[in-house]
Formats: structure tokens, C-alpha cells, sequence
């Protein structure tokens, strides 16, 4: 509520945007535990996880709403501070966020990129460099320092089964669970499947430095092992899950080249098909031989209306659903970062999403 001009906190009515005086000298990613630790208009997310990352558990200083400078259709100078990049894609929002700022592709050894004790060496400790949505290679800064996933797993698996991001190979920080445990498809069918976010940010110049043996791309600008795809019968594919986010996911020919339960389904078109590892189908021939995709009535599908599954696909045995009362609602998309649940993407059924990257 707007207590008037004396109020710590009020409502811009000509911007939309709350406005708050916070502390002198404080700019984005500093810690915080509430906006008035922030610079002014700034806001403080944080988590009460114990296991969640460091930097989130002393809270992360944002400032919503800015932009380049002033254009002819806003005239506003909302522009972050220096050191902090205006990042249009990380949280998936209306709009441009201040963050601390960071160079994409900074790190130059395997152990900065991939392992536990990864990072961008321009961030805080466990914090990945995101794309910003907007800057290229030749600015000093393009990208935003935010926590990223950083595991010991050793290898590229995109496409592998996995409960939660720690499962995933997670070069630069990306690594991600698609339909882990708790959403209701991945509960469904057994599992979610690994992937990478933030493929598309090859055009900011990210890559997994293929010639230092990181991982076998065909392209270092690719995050993407599009030559041969990780289950080795099929080809990767960086896909756009929305206008800013893109994820490496596994592409396939046949059910067969995905894991237990999970569908060959074409997200694409007849004339320009996608076919991608997914946990719905649409019909009989996107599930393994002798099964059949049906709706939840064990009915013919109706993909217009159904949510459908293969009939080889098993619940996961510790999430407490059966074939009639899971998988009808539309699955989460997780967001390039990982963000709390007030920056969450929608929640979005993919059906068509767009391949980014070959």
C-alpha cells in the first residue's frame, strides 16, 4: 500500500514500479536481507533454504524495471549503476533487471567451468555468468552474475534421467532437471531428463571451449553436443522454450532413444518436425513397440485436450501418484537460472517450441 511520500516504500504511478529509498552507496547483488539494504528502488530475494546457494541465503540485491537509457517511445533513465548490467533474459520478466555484472566465457580453466568448485571468476563464489539478453563479445560486460549449478558430475548425460540439477553435467553453471522431482509429468512418468540451459547464448559468444577437451561439441560457440546426441544413437538440439530462454534437450528418432517411459514426440509441425524426448504423447507411434499413448482414462488421446502417456511409463515410486490422478496439469518451465519462485516462468505447456540451434 502507498503510505505517501514519507513511506519507505511507494507507488510510482506514471512507471508501475514500487519505489523505495534504500542505502547509500549499495548496487545490484549485494547482500541484503530486505530492499532497504539495496539501492533505492531496489528489492532483496533470498532463500530460507539451507541447502540452497550461498549467495541467495544472504539475499541478492535486485533493482526491477531498468533499460539502456532513455528512447523516444520511454523517456525514462533507468539505467544501472556502473558494474551492473540491465539483464532482459535471466528472469524471464517484463522489462530489464539490475545485476551485478560479469563477462561471459571469463573462464579460462576446465575447473572454473565445470566441477564443484566452478564459477565465473568475475562473480562471487558458485555463481554462474547468465547471458543478458542484449550485449555481445566485444563489451567488457554481457552477462549477470547468479547462482549456478555447479556438481561433480563428470560428463555430458543431456537426456539422462535425473530427480533434481545436482544429476546433470552442468558446464558453466547450466546444467538443469527438466521435469524433476515434484512436477507432476516428470512424477508420471519416473523421472525428469538432463539438459542445459542457455545454449542460445552462443551468439553472446559462450561455448564450451571444445579444443581444451571440456566437452565434444562440433562447435565451440555450441553448448549443445549436436554431432551425437548423449543417449548415442541421436542428435541434440538447443530449443527455445520461450523468447528468451533455450535449453539443449535430446532429440530423437524413436522412443527407443529415450529413457523408460518417455515419448519421441514431435513438437514441431508435419512440414518442420522436432522431434523431442518428452514425458506426453500424442500418438501410439511416439512410444516404445507394444505400448500406447493414452489420456489418463487409459482412453484414446485427444492431444487437443489430453495430457497423454505411454503405457510403459511408471510413476515414480516415491511421488504418490498413479496413472489416473497424475500428469493432467501443464508442466513448470524451469527459467535459466534457477530463480526463486517469485521469478519463475509461467507455468507453459511446450507444444511447439522453436529449435535455436542445430
Amino acid at each position: 500500500m502507498d503510505e505517501g511520500s514519507s513511506y519507505p516504500s511507494r507507488c510510482n504511478v506514471a512507471t508501475g514500479l514500487c519505489e523505495s529509498t534504500g542505502t547509500a552507496g549499495a548496487t545490484a547483488g549485494d547482500d541484503c536481507e530486505d530492499e532497504f539494504d539495496c539501492e533505492d528502488d531496489g528489492f532483496c530475494i533470498s532463500t530460507d533454504d539451507p541447502d540452497g546457494p550461498a549467495s541467495l541465503r544472504d539475499g541478492y540485491c535486485i533493482r526491477l524495471g531498468c533499460n539502456e537509457g532513455p528512447t523516444p517511445e520511454n523517456p525514462s533513465d533507468l539505467r544501472c549503476a556502473d558494474g551492473d548490467v540491465c539483464n532482459q533474459s535471466l528472469f524471464d520478466l517484463p522489462g530489464g533487471v539490475c545485476t551485478d555484472g560479469c563477462t561471459l566465457g571469463a573462464e579460462t580453466t576446465a575447473a572454473q567451468r565445470v566441477g564443484a568448485a566452478g564459477g565465473n571468476p568475475g562473480c562471487d563464489a558458485g555463481e554462474a555468468c547468465f547471458w543478458d539478453g542484449v550485449h555481445g563479445t566485444a563489451d567488457d560486460l554481457n552477462g549477470s552474475c547468479y547462482p549456478g549449478n555447479y556438481n561433480e558430475v563428470p560428463a555430458y548425460n543431456v537426456g539422462a534421467l535425473c530427480d533434481d540439477d545436482s544429476d546433470c553435467y552442468s558446464p558453466f553453471g547450466l546444467g538443469r532437471c527438466l521435469f524433476g522431482e515434484g512436477n507432476s509429468l516428470g512424477d508420471r512418468v519416473g523421472g525428469g531428463v538432463c539438459a542445459i540451459s542457455g545454449c542460445g547464448q552462443s551468439m553472446a559468444g559462450i561455448g564450451l571451449r571444445a579444443e581444451d577437451g571440456v566437452v565434444p561439441v562440433p562447435d565451440p560457440n555450441q553448448v549443445c553436443q549436436t554431432a551425437t546426441g548423449s543417449m548415442g544413437m541421436n542428435n541434440d538440439v538447443c530449443v527455445g522454450f520461450s523468447e528468451t530462454q533455450t535449453f539443449c534437450v535430446s532429440g530423437c528418432t524413436a522412443a527407443t532413444d529415450c529413457p523408460a517411459g518417455y515419448a519421441c514426440t514431435n513438437l514441431g509441425s508435419a512440414l518442420s518436425p522436432l522431434n523431442l524426448c518428452w514425458p506426453a504423447c500424442s500418438v501410439d507411434s511416439d512410444c516404445r513397440s507394444g505400448a500406447r499413448c493414452l489420456d489418463e482414462r487409459r482412453e484414446m488421446c485427444d492431444p487437443m485436450t489430453d495430457t497423454c502417456f505411454c503405457t510403459d511409463a511408471a510413476p515414480r515410486p516415491d511421488a504418490g501418484v498413479t496413472p489416473r490422478d497424475a500428469g493432467t496439469d501443464a508442466p513448470s518451465v524451469p527459467d535459466a537460472a534457477a530463480a526463486p519462485d517469485a521469478f519463475e516462468a509461467p507455468d507453459a505447456f511446450l507444444e511447439s517450441p522453436d529449435a535455436t540451434a542445430g
